[in-house]
């Protein structure tokens, strides 16, 4: 089954068997709705709750109530609309016949009301509680799009994001201002549409979706129904980067086509560096090419393509290029404005005519006197026209599909006066932390429930705080974690990756939160991308952590400490350096009272690193290889060398319940478990199969487990690439048929 988005997968499990719809009459309702349909069900109370149902045009997801089987009872519930069908999950008052009522349109009730944060029917993690602003992001791999979609004559957002599971095409209407947005929770409205370009390709005067190999027409009519295939005589190499902007460059009135594709056949991959650790390869590239159109613009016919040319040279960008033309400062010639693979945008001006472009060297854009550096990389710039005079402003997208507004504060004609990124919100957004989301639930704060703490691709650690009741949790964003004043943040930087300088953004944090010093306060070890462990100590205490800057994790070697060989740069003193986004799990494996620690070692295989005590001091052995497989092979986790290495992410349970601790990770399709038929003294680890019921790809989805509900028994959170958590209640995939269910 492929996982295209979270709800497909689960309409699988909730069944498609369409409820009859039942229409209001003169029948006394306990709500304004007409319409309603019957669930009947079997579930115990406290049991999750998926239904899928087909609803009528017109249909207001913010409508939906549920009533319990004793018919006043209204029933919080999860609504997730994917036209035509929503799915909603709810958590069970007990078996019986529920009802749920629904309107149209603006009739009947309007209000959203609060959802619960966790279901456990595979849901997303929300927040719990109604009217939350947070930052509006659709998933991983943004490409946005601003234009008036509702016709209030304020900009609304289309953002097509390409990550796993939430991939797909998503509207945010704007219920704000141009001058002070703020977007509604995403609308879905199809597939995903890589490269996204809001722009008129054939002159009719409608705005049109264009992606490579064409355009979905007149989007405001047509939405993504009509498709137009668009043909075009490409000689050049096309890599991940293939987006097209039609614009009359050249000033002759027909509609030409500007691509920019990326190349990184110079760059190679990974394992680069030399001793000194400079990359020996070449850098990504990002070109663009001019497509002139000898046709008209009904039916254009494009000559053989023409590579743009900057300071009389190639243009070039940093494996990105993101073309946007644009009448930069109001002479009435076209310049460009370009992205890049990290973090910088740059200006191209044209020092030409209308009819005869001709473009500068490039210069980066710069705020404030200071050159211009997007939080994240991967960077997706859009020109976009946000002030009612037409001066040009720019939103741009990142790698977790955050979109921010660089707005120009100059009025049209003047030189461009940029402001600081500002950050789109939005009303009622999941609980998302960047892209490659890695959760650990943890009672961070001493108050007795579960908080979450989550690292990201970004480097950063995340901090929800779980301000709700035991079993019904509700979160808080408090930001990223800060240690020493300072907040948290891991980053390769130019050779800290063994993929490459391209990498640099990243940081990969796979966080463990535990007690390490034994000092009764939750620590925070960290591993990342560069395979240095190290742990955040709390010196605030119990009820108030605050985190002292990074210590290394150190480790009694017998000899030289080792490290992965395609590491140039050696540990210093006893660090540990181990293979690069694995997790450091800790653990008190033998029984004696010290927290241990279990992670992949430098060559990729599961290995104990016992504590003990030598005096006054706690001291970390080197590392065992004591877990085996059924076969007596040393348990080897790593998918290979350099880039294919380490990236697992290990979680040590009783999963079964029988007594010993199991193995949970990432696999392929989504989370795998890995039973114990040994036992603690000499674990044999016997792969089960998949945890879930359902695929979530993408880089390696994120298994957590811990007890939600307070049942007593293991659910799972599973953080996606998307950067969203999804949660899956232990009865959910007991009755999915999972092989999490063996026990």
């Amino acid at each position: 089954m492929k996982a295209s988005c979270i709800c497909c997968f689960l309409a699988a499990l909730a069944g498609l068997a369409q409820a009859p719809i039942e229409h209001r009459g003169a029948a006394s309702w306990p709500t304004r709705n007409h319409m309603r349909f019957a669930v009947r069900l079997r579930a115990h109370a406290g049991q999750p709750v998926l239904v899928s149902q087909e609803m009528p045009t017109g249909f207001n997801p913010d409508s939906v109530r549920v009533f319990a089987p004793d018919g006043s009872t209204l029933v919080p519930c999860k609504v997730q609309w994917r036209r035509p069908r929503v799915q909603l999950s709810w958590i069970s008052q007990g078996a019986g016949t529920y009802h749920v009522y629904f309107d149209s349109g603006r009739d009947g009730e309007t209000e959203r009301m609060p959802e619960p944060a966790m279901v456990g029917t595979g849901d997303p993690v929300g927040f719990g509680r109604a009217g939350v602003k947070g930052r509006l992001a659709a998933g991983l791999w943004g490409f946005p799009a601003a234009l008036d979609v509702d016709g209030d004559s304020d900009l609304d957002l289309v953002v097509s994001t390409t990550g796993r599971p939430a991939r797909g095409t998503y509207l945010f209407r704007n219920l704000g201002t141009n001058r002070a947005p703020l977007f509604d929770r995403a609308e879905w409205l199809g597939p995903a549409i890589k490269d996204l370009v809001a722009a008129d390709f054939n002159g009719d005067g409608a705005i049109d979706l264009v992606t490579s190999g064409g355009y979905y027409s007149d989007f405001m009519r047509n939405g993504l129904s009509r498709f137009v295939r668009v043909n075009v005589e490409r000689s050049y190499h096309v890599g991940r980067d293939d987006l097209w902007y039609p614009i009359d460059w050249d000033g002759d009135g027909r509609i030409d086509l500007l691509v920019g594709t990326s190349d990184w056949r110079d760059y190679g991959w990974d394992d680069a560096y030399d001793e000194q650790g400079r990359w020996t390869r070449g850098p990504l590239h990002g070109y663009v090419y001019f497509h002139r159109n000898l046709g008209s613009n009904q039916e254009p016919r494009y000559a053989p393509p023409v590579a743009l040319h900057a300071g009389g040279q190639v243009l070039d960008l940093y494996g990105s290029p993101s073309p946007n033309p644009v009448d930069w400062f109001g002479r009435g010639v076209l310049d460009l404005i370009g992205g890049s693979f990290l973090d910088t945008i740059t200006l191209f001006r044209n020092s030409g005519t209308r009819r005869e472009p001709r473009l500068e060297a490039g210069e980066l854009l710069r705020v404030n006197g200071a050159v211009l550096h997007m939080d994240l990389c991967m960077i997706q710039p859009r020109v976009v026209y946000w002030h009612t005079d037409g001066r040009p402003s720019l939103i741009v997208a990142e790698e977790d599909g955050a979109v921010a507004l660089i707005e120009n504060q100059a009025p049209r004609g003047e030189q461009p006066r940029l402001a600081p990124p500002r950050y789109f919100e939005q009303l009622d957004p999941y609980l998302k932390s960047g892209a490659l989301a890695r959760p650990v639930a943890a009672d961070f704060n001493g108050d007795g429930k579960l908080d979450l703490i989550v690292g990201n691709s970004a480097g950063y650690l995340q901090y929800f705080e779980n301000i709700g009741e035991r079993g019904r949790p509700v979160f808080l964003d408090r930001g990223y974690l800060t240690a020493g004043g300072r907040i948290i943040r891991h980053q390769a930087g130019p050779n800290g990756s063994v993929q490459g300088p391209a990498e640099a953004k990243w940081g990969y944090t796979n966080p463990c939160v535990a007690d390490w010093d034994i000092d009764g306060d939750l620590d925070i070890l960290v591993n990342d991308i560069r395979g240095e462990v190290v742990w955040y100590r709390n010196t605030g205490g119990r009820t108030r952590p605050e985190l002292a800057p990074a210590e290394p994790i150190e480790v009694e070697w017998p000899a030289t400490p080792p490290k992965p060989d395609w590491v140039w740069w050696s540990p210093r003193g006893k660090q540990l350096l181990t293979q690069w986004r694995t997790t450091p799990e800790v653990v008190d494996w033998d029984g004696d009272g010290l927290p241990d620690l279990v992670m992949l070692d430098y060559r990729g295989y599961l290995a104990l690193y016992r504590r003990q005590r030598r005096g006054a001091q706690l001291v970390l052995l080197h590392p065992e290889r004591i877990f085996v497989e059924p076969n007596g092979r040393f348990l080897y986790l790593a998918r290979g060398r350099a880039g294919a290495s380490g990236r697992r992410k290990v979680e040590l349970v009783d999963w079964d319940g029988d007594g010993d601790l199991d193995l949970l990770t990432d696999g392929e399709d989504g989370p795998v478990w890995y039973e114990n038929i040994g036992s603690q003294q000499k674990p044999v680890m016997a792969l089960r199969g998949p945890l879930l019921p359902v695929k979530i790809q993408g880089h390696n989805p994120t298994p957590h487990a811990a007890d939600w509900n307070g049942d007593g028994q293991l659910d799972l959170l599973v953080g996606a690439e998307d950067g969203f958590i999804y949660y899956f209640e232990r009865s959910f995939l007991r009755a999915s048929g999972a092989q999490s269910a063996v026990r």
